[in-house]
């Protein structure tokens, strides 16, 4: 199954919270970081990502920041911003 597919039906789930999730070596490239992205949207509660080595490209890697960056916008100002922890881990081709 899809890691994003799976995800999408963990996330549908009343009362679901994710704090931490580690998606590591998924290599889900652009496609699923494109699903990942719409239902990232949904984590307010996500303080830690790991997307190392899912093939993501330069195209994944914008789609989720472009999602982390509206969950840290749609908070509340008494809800601030501890931390946000991350890493991707992109090699540029042919280096």
């Amino acid at each position: 199954m899809n890691v994003a597919l799976a995800l999408k039906h963990l996330f549908c789930k009343e009362g679901c919270s994710i704090e931490h999730l580690d998606l590591a070596d998924n290599s889900f490239g652009v496609d699923g970081a494109q699903a990942l992205s719409s239902l990232l949207i949904l984590c307010n509660d996500l303080n830690y990502l790991d997307l190392r080595d899912c093939l993501l490209i330069d195209e994944g890697i914008r789609l989720i920041s472009d999602s982390l960056i509206a969950i840290v916008i749609s908070l509340s100002p008494t809800q601030g911003v501890a931390s946000i922890h991350g890493t991707c881990g992109y090699k540029t081709p042919g280096r």
